[in-house]
């Protein structure tokens, strides 16, 4: 059968065979088109690369989602400043204001404006001054007058009460210890302060240490027991003369003063530094001041007090803490 066949095609015309052969041909290269659409059409262009003609495929871009970026919401305004009108936070906020604009533009109207607010400003102070009056006179407490007398006899009577618990803090003293007096013998400030130091040791036998800086007498024959400053100066930071500090041993050091005072001013600086260092308490130091009472003001752990509390409840607490 398969002769045949092949008998009978070989039996055909010659052109039927050619016919054949070129159909068959441009089959043949629709389907070899269709094959090599991937193929590189510079293939032929590269035969120069010999045997290494051979490259990596392309590594393709990953591209990564940004997250999308967050838009905040911007923050509200702060509601505005809801004040009183005419109440003293409001005019001490407005009042300036008013006055810019009454001297740029000076218009009756503007200039009344503003002369109507400063006398509602200066109401405001002379009624709260009058009320401070009432409310103090009617409180011991408050009473500035209580704590330190105005009249000239009271005032007398508690100067001779100040001069006497003066005294005895400074004949306290003069028994604890004494005075450190620093001087150079060419300083003229030194020989003035000189005597003012002798009267004490005379009136409340307060010992004197004189300490010479440069090695020599004072002039005048004073404190012929001096001893040369041997590192005391620098160690207490001594930067002019005369300078005096209140020693009480074994440690106790305070200065008292730098440079020369008067006698009445050197009793007072010593209550001062015994007082600062503790060796007094501050009852006895307000006495030799003339202050009959002064109060120390509580601590907020000494007060107790809460943030809630309505204005009688905390006129009540403050009450009973000054009493």
């Amino acid at each position: 059968m398969k002769i045949s066949y092949i008998n009978d095609f070989l039996q055909q015309p010659l052109i039927v065979h050619a016919l054949t052969f070129t159909l068959l041909c441009i089959v043949t290269n629709l389907v070899y088109a269709n094959n090599s659409e991937d193929v590189s059409e510079d293939f032929y262009d590269g035969k120069a690369d010999g045997w290494f003609w051979y490259e990596e495929p392309p590594i393709e871009e990953v591209i990564e989602d940004k997250p999308e970026e967050i838009t905040q919401a911007a923050p509200s305004p702060p509601p505005p400043d809801e004040l009183k009108p005419l109440s003293t936070e409001w005019l001490k906020k407005n009042l300036e204001t008013f006055r810019n604009t009454a001297i740029d533009e000076p218009t009756n109207e503007n200039v009344a404006t503003y002369l109507y607010l400063q006398r509602l400003m200066m109401d405001k102070a002379s009624t709260f001054s009058r009320q401070v009056k009432f409310v103090t006179q009617a409180d011991s407490t408050l009473d500035e007058g209580a704590r330190n007398p105005v009249a000239s006899y009271a005032s007398k009577i508690a100067k001779k009460q100040a001069t006497n618990t003066r005294d005895d803090v400074i004949s306290m003293m003069a028994e604890k210890g004494g005075l450190w007096f620093f001087y150079n013998s060419d300083c003229p400030y030194c020989i003035q302060m000189a005597p003012q130091l002798k009267a004490l040791e005379r009136l409340y036998g307060m010992s004197i240490y004189p300490i010479s800086i440069d090695g020599r007498e004072l002039p005048g024959g004073q404190f012929p027991n001096y001893v040369t400053d041997e590192g005391q100066a620098a160690s207490l930071d001594v930067q002019m003369t005369p300078s005096v500090f209140l020693v009480s041993p074994p440690n106790g050091i305070t200065p008292v003063t730098y440079g020369v005072v008067s006698q009445e001013e050197l009793k007072s600086r010593i209550v001062t530094a015994a007082a600062r260092t503790g060796w007094v308490d501050m009852k006895t130091y307000s006495k030799a001041n003339a202050v009959l009472d002064d109060s120390t003001p509580p601590t907020p752990t000494e007060a107790n007090l809460s943030n809630d509390l309505t204005t009688p409840e905390l006129l009540k607490a403050l009450k009973e803490i000054y009493r």
